[in-house]
């Protein structure tokens, strides 16, 4: 019974290792392919993937209730 508590919570963290990884690889990408405009592309790119895991929590949110 303790084990099926802790099952989402290991999902959870493993969710967001793979999206902090691909997250991670997204923005050093494009940061490596727009070499001349290096800071801004960053900026873009994470404010990209930060409202991407925003929004995929809150549908996700919206479908729990």
């Amino acid at each position: 019974m303790e084990q099926s508590k802790l099952f989402p919570y290991i999902v959870g963290i493993a969710a967001l290792f793979i999206a902090g990884s691909a997250a991670f690889f997204s923005v050093f990408g494009l940061s490596k392919l727009f070499a001349g405009a290096m800071i801004p592309v960053i900026i873009m790119a994470s404010s990209l993937e930060i409202g991407k895991l925003v929004s995929a929590s809150f549908y996700i949110d919206i479908g729990l209730r």
